[in-house]
């Protein structure tokens, strides 16, 4: 499971990418979001077992005016709610640097998001 915690004192909102060889859009992987998490709250983005898929994911967290660091991974998103194959785009989409990481085989993964 990849889990999000807000430790924020407002809303944050979070949008993954996963590894999904021949995503029938185009492109090995598929991009999604929104995942709104209020303050204190929490959010599961996956509910599978991560050990049992790829390792590598790409996230992109924004809110109260800032937006996380990314690593260079560059792909469209839109504000509104998608589910989309890596190259897919919109009329309204933005260009997102988002956060490669490693679960490294883990089952589990939280993602404390702290101010």
């Amino acid at each position: 499971m990849l889990q999000y915690l807000n430790s924020c004192p407002f809303t944050v909102s979070v949008a993954i990418m996963r590894y999904t060889p021949n995503c029938p859009d185009g492109g090995d992987w598929t991009k999604e979001g929104w995942w709104n998490i209020p303050a204190g709250g929490s959010a599961i983005a996956y509910g599978g077992d991560l050990g049992a898929v790829y390792p590598w994911w790409c996230d992109y967290v924004m809110g109260g005016g800032r937006v996380w660091p990314g690593s260079g991974i560059y792909r469209y998103l839109t504000l509104r709610r998608f589910r989309w194959c890596e190259w897919t785009s919109s009329s309204d989409a933005f260009q997102a640097n988002m956060f490669l990481f490693n679960v490294d085989g883990a089952a589990d993964q939280t993602w404390n998001i702290v101010p």
